[in-house]
């Protein structure tokens, strides 16, 4: 008889505390890769030159080191621009992927019981034939 307080006090955990950890550790994993791709920095990065590189413009008027200097900041911003464009989509891709394996983890886990008595009920409907 001891056996029902115990399928109790397991579904109870089940359904309450192992859901509410699970959800935990999916927001914790979400906040991991949110920080590890620097999401919220490179968005608002985005135009900045890539590793502040450039040149600087003349103090004097001097249209070959103007245009030169013009030149070599926008392809530095360009550049800037593709490879945080490029870690922001990757970051995008992992944070969108965890959500949809969190999504069928979670299915998975509230069937859980319900399999294991079909499976249950199975083994004995295939022993008894």
């Amino acid at each position: 008889m001891r056996l029902i307080p115990i399928l109790v006090h397991y579904v109870w955990w089940h359904y309450t505390t192992a859901i509410a950890d699970l959800v935990r550790n999916y927001l914790d994993l979400a906040s991991w890769l949110e920080n590890f791709f620097s999401l919220g920095h490179l968005s608002r990065n985005l135009f900045s030159p890539w590793r502040r590189l450039g040149e600087e413009y003349p103090e004097h008027f001097d249209l070959e080191a103007f245009f030169t200097a013009l030149v070599v900041n926008t392809l530095m911003r360009l550049v800037g621009v593709v490879i945080r464009l490029v870690i922001l989509l990757i970051g995008l891709v992992s944070v969108v992927l965890s959500f949809i394996l969190f999504v069928i983890i979670l299915g998975a886990w509230l069937a859980m019981p319900l399999i294991l008595i079909f499976l249950i009920v199975l083994g004995f409907k295939l022993l008894i034939e």
